[in-house]
């Protein structure tokens, strides 16, 4: 109990010295808490009545809050926006679908509402202009990873290698896919902004974001870590610390797997069963049954779209993919094949436009901009993407409102970035401790 006081006090003066440090506005301010909070959101809820908690509360004092200079969107921030509402009109169609065939059509506008909301939070970061609210953000995202991280690492002792942790967001693959996606920016910030303690301090709490992800148990969360990482440090043009990065990796896995974590090896060797457990010469029979699981959802997802081109309907994937020889009852473990299923054709083409589209303004701001903050937020964002993309072809990590309302949010401020590029290179000015230093 003394602990968790001491830490609780810990937290609201390192909040409070970041609020001095970077001077955010009343929006940022209230837009960078909820970020600190959003990793919180499952263990402290905060729930008035379905639908109105925190979350709801912070997005009404956002809207009243809606700085009248946030300036007009430019091209790629009009483009981004344009197809966010797309997918949203989209989500709006697959809701509708939902409600002929829905039991409990109340739950599913609960969890459409979790759906949603990730992405209204990610319109409203198009408001986020200023330089000391991006910052503000950003330190108050990387307090959150902190929090997830240093929690992971604790249940992990706790629980021993006999269980995976669910961690601080509930669910070991969210847990992890939360870990693997955000930690470019803990790597880029520090090599490219920070020194000396601050910067040791924060590659310290990208380390241990990987610690933490060793006990969650998620494979592709592991390969999106890691191959997030070496992007990451490409974009930055660390590209002799990637290939380090990448020769050790090989010879962890392939020469001298004995060295990593028992249960790394373990998780990856029990992918694929040896001949003596096999079943048989299908693809399905050859992996362990939680991998020959996500094989047989896939085939029988991409039949159901096939079939239903316009979709099935929001939340009704797991009630329909039996019918198309799956699982009933089990996610669709792809979030693109889920979008396709549940959306349709047109569903899943903008999703994967969307993502195109964060890579393409995250790549232009990391390669073209000359503000070393805006520079290292663009490695970040490169490699952030890719991560979003491996933990999301092996899960549904975006239709939750913890693991990804960083992504839309940052995907917002990179598309807002790079159309500052296009008005002209910004001087960078070093301001000591203030993630502004000149590289």
């Amino acid at each position: 109990m003394y602990i968790r006081l001491a830490g609780a006090v810990l937290l609201v003066v390192v909040l409070v010295h970041v609020v001095r440090l970077f001077r955010p506005t009343r929006y940022g301010l209230v837009f960078g808490l909820l970020m600190f909070y959003i990793p919180l959101h499952f263990k402290i809820p905060l729930n008035a009545l379905p639908m109105v908690n925190a979350l709801t509360a912070t997005m009404v004092a956002l809207v009243i809050l809606l700085p009248a200079d946030r300036g007009a969107l430019l091209r790629h921030a009009r483009a981004f926006r344009g197809l966010v509402v797309a997918f949203c009109g989209v989500s709006v169609l697959g809701l509708a679908l939902a409600a002929g065939g829905a039991a409990n059509f109340s739950t599913t506008i609960v969890e459409f509402k979790r759906w949603l909301d990730p992405v209204v939070f990610g319109l409203l970061a198009f408001a986020i202009t200023r330089d000391e609210d991006r910052k503000f953000t950003m330190a108050c995202m990387m307090l959150g990873y902190a929090l997830v991280a240093v929690h992971g690492i604790r249940e992990g002792l706790d629980y021993g290698t006999v269980k995976r942790i669910p961690g601080l967001l509930g669910q070991p693959n969210e847990t992890g896919a939360f870990l693997a996606m955000y930690a470019p920016f803990g790597l880029t910030l520090a090599l490219l902004l920070l020194r000396g303690f601050a910067r040791t301090a924060l590659i310290g709490v990208t380390a241990l974001g990987g610690w933490a992800l060793i006990p969650t148990l998620s494979r592709g969360a592991w390969i999106a870590y890691g191959l997030g990482m070496a992007v990451a440090l490409i974009a930055a043009r660390r590209k002799g610390m990637a290939c380090a990065a990448l020769a050790l990796g090989i010879v962890l896995l392939g020469v001298v797997p004995e060295i990593l974590p028992e249960r790394v090896t373990a998780r990856f060797e029990e992918t694929v069963l040896d001949e003596g457990q096999a079943g048989g010469e299908s693809l399905e029979e050859s992996l362990e049954p939680s991998a020959a699981a996500r094989i047989t959802q896939w085939k029988s997802a991409l039949a159901a779209i096939a079939s239903n081109p316009i979709g099935v309907g929001f939340g009704r994937f797991k009630g329909v993919i039996g019918g198309y020889g799956g699982i009933s009852g089990l996610d669709a473990h792809n979030f693109f094949l889920l979008v396709g299923v549940e959306f349709g054709v047109a569903g899943m083409a903008l999703a994967i436009a969307l993502f195109g589209k964060m890579a393409a303004d995250a790549w232009a701001v990391a390669t073209g901009a000359t503000d070393p903050f805006v520079r290292a937020f663009g490695c970040a964002a490169c490699a952030m993407i890719l991560a979003a993309v491996i933990v999301n072809c092996f899960g549904s990590r975006l239709m939750q409102d913890q693991p990804s309302t960083y992504l839309w949010a940052l995907a917002a401020m990179s598309a807002r970035a790079r159309d500052m590029l296009a008005s002209g290179p910004v001087a960078a000015v070093a301001v000591p401790g203030r993630w502004s230093r000149a590289t």
